[in-house]
């Protein structure tokens, strides 16, 4: 087995993010030869650890097939005095396989450590994130992580099957490179959690001042602290704007909507204006002129500049375009006179759509 440790020049404080310290952490990756457990192999393992001040990233390279067990049992000593380990989808992948392997030597399991899973994290956040996909090198763009590595685990198993038959130092470059990246990417990827610490915030922030403009309303809040994140996304109708402070823009209609009256069977419906009226003053007129209502045609029409909600709104008046529409709405009037209410309700709303 091949041991590489290497200082690297980073000033990265853990509890900036999470509440531990740099030396209650090691970060962790393995590389295989593929996904399936029983016909596979595990080649290299890489942790990032602080040490005297410093941060190491540590690789464990097997040079051919027999050195896996070693690489297995060196993991033990490495993560026995650390707090938590941090992975990307290591509580799906990484671990599950490390100890599937350890099961395959008779050797006890690696449980006995507390795991923050990066991905698993990011995936609670998936609709406030707006991604196409939550790959580690989609997430690294996003705090701008950029690689010199041009491969995926994939492109190097070939690779690596060439290299314990030939030890070839330019493959050997190649494996390692990767890892390290991907260790040196966790490490940098902490700063997730800015992101992952304002989401949690949202329905914390504070109302400001709020803009009618002609297409749509924008709503200004600020944080209890400035977040360092930039942050653009549109979750469905709304876009979000995080830079300093949280904007929100929502959409304006003008249009001609309907509120829907549940109580219908109290009312008849007149065809030839395409009104409901209560059954008291219906009995006035003949019987050719009305029907009794129903679900679908007990409304009142509505012409309006139209706002968008995204909960209940208990006692106030909700228009829709259709009876079946999921959408609802508010006039711009009773947005003005609820401005309050509705700048909690859509900080709720921003909240439980991720």
């Amino acid at each position: 087995m091949k041991i590489i440790k290497e200082a690297l020049n980073l000033n990265i404080h853990i509890k900036d993010y999470i509440p531990y310290e740099n030396e209650d952490v090691i970060f962790f990756d393995i590389e295989t030869t593929g996904f399936h457990r029983d016909y596979s192999q595990l080649y290299l393992l890489g942790y990032v650890y602080f040490e005297k001040n410093v941060w190491y990233v540590e690789q464990h390279l097997a040079e051919n097939p027999s050195e896996e067990l070693e690489i297995l049992k060196a993991l033990y000593q490495l993560i026995k005095d650390k707090a938590v380990v941090i992975t990307y989808n290591g509580d799906s992948f990484d671990f599950p396989y490390v100890n599937h392997k350890l099961s395959s030597y008779e050797l006890p399991p690696v449980d006995n450590y507390m795991s923050i899973d990066i991905y698993k994290d990011v995936k609670k956040y998936k609709t406030f994130l707006g991604l196409e996909n939550y790959k580690l090198k989609t997430i690294e763009k996003l705090v701008g992580i950029y690689r010199e590595d041009p491969y995926t685990g994939g492109d190097l198993i070939e690779q690596y099957k060439i290299y314990t038959q030939t030890k070839d130092s330019d493959l050997e470059y190649n494996l390692l490179l990767h890892n390290k990246e991907d260790m040196i990417a966790l490490l940098d990827l902490m700063a997730i959690y800015d992101y992952l610490n304002i989401i949690s915030e949202i329905q914390e922030a504070t109302y400001v001042e709020h803009e009618i403009l002609e297409n749509h309303v924008i709503i200004h809040y600020t944080f209890r602290r400035v977040p360092s994140i930039k942050h653009v996304v549109t979750i469905k109708d709304m876009q979000m704007l995080i830079d300093g402070n949280l904007q929100v823009r929502i959409p304006l209609i003008k249009d001609i909507l309907f509120y829907f009256i549940k109580d219908y069977k109290n009312y008849y419906y007149i065809p030839e204006k395409d009104e409901v009226i209560h059954k008291n003053m219906a009995a006035f007129l003949p019987n050719d002129m009305k029907q009794k209502a129903k679900a679908s045609n007990c409304y009142i029409k509505h012409e309006s500049t139209f706002l968008p909600i995204y909960d209940v709104f208990e006692g106030l008046k909700i228009f829709k375009k259709s009876r079946r529409d999921k959408q609802e709405y508010i006039t711009i009037n009773l947005f003005k006179e609820e401005l309050d209410f509705y700048a909690r309700h859509l900080l709720k709303a921003l909240k439980e759509r991720n």
